[in-house]
């Protein structure tokens, strides 16, 4: 799995927040193995809130479902539901992982 995150400065709090999380996992992959990545099994996802306003740009998800992005990118409202959904996915892909051994 190859996992990416943006952060952004809380001043009130005076700490990060995690605003956007993307993830590619790849599958069934031997270390030994010379494939480039760009021709292995995968499958991504990327998980994205609002900042501080609350709100995303106008029209920002239905561009999301007219470019045909909507399937890999999930829009949350907080921090906390974003980072469950994401430690969903890697438990997720990881019990999948096991299951196959």
């Amino acid at each position: 799995m190859s996992l990416a995150i943006r952060t952004t400065m809380n001043h009130k709090d005076n700490r990060q927040e995690i605003v956007l999380a993307s993830a590619r996992v790849y599958e069934n992959v031997s270390l030994d193995d010379p494939t480039p990545a760009d021709k292995l099994p995968c499958y991504g996802f990327t998980l994205v809130r609002p900042l501080e306003g609350g709100v995303f740009p106008l029209g920002f998800e239905p561009e999301l479902k007219k470019q045909g992005w909507s399937n890999r990118v999930t829009v949350e409202k907080t921090e906390a539901s974003l980072l469950n959904l994401l430690t969903g996915e890697i438990l997720s892909s990881a019990f999948t992982r096991v299951g196959k051994i």
